[in-house]
C-alpha cells in the first residue's frame, strides 16, 4: 500500500530535473569526509569541495601549497570518490586559490 521513500526520491528527483544539483551535493559531501585522511588531518580548515560538474572537481584552497597537496593526491582522491559514489564520475580535479576560503565555506 504504501510506497518506500527511497523509492520516490529518486523518480521525483529525476522527474523535477535536480540529478545534476544532487549528484554534484554527493561529490561534495563525499570529498568532505575523505579529505582529513587523504590529503591531511586539518584539510577541511584550509580546502573544500566547491563545484562539481561534467566530471571535475574544484576544490577552493586556501593557498598554493594545499593547491599542491590536493594535486599530489589527486589520482587517489578521484579513485576513492568515484569508488563511493555510483552516480558520478569524476575525472578531474582542479583547485582555486579563494582569497576568502571561510567566508566562502560559511556561505
Amino acid at each position: 500500500m504504501f510506497t518506500k521513500l527511497s523509492h520516490l526520491l529518486p523518480r521525483t528527483i529525476n522527474r523535477n530535473g535536480l540529478r545534476g544539483t544532487v549528484n554534484a551535493a554527493m561529490v561534495c559531501v563525499q570529498y568532505e569526509k575523505i579529505a582529513p585522511e587523504i590529503i591531511h588531518p586539518e584539510a577541511l580548515k584550509y580546502t573544500h569541495a566547491r563545484v562539481y560538474k561534467g566530471g571535475t572537481l574544484i576544490i577552493g584552497v586556501a593557498n598554493p601549497a594545499w593547491a599542491q597537496r590536493i594535486k599530489e593526491r589527486s589520482a587517489e582522491l578521484i579513485e576513492i570518490l568515484n569508488k563511493r559514489l555510483d552516480g558520478p564520475t569524476i575525472k578531474e580535479i582542479k583547485t582555486r586559490v579563494t582569497v576568502n576560503l571561510h567566508q566562502e565555506m560559511r556561505e
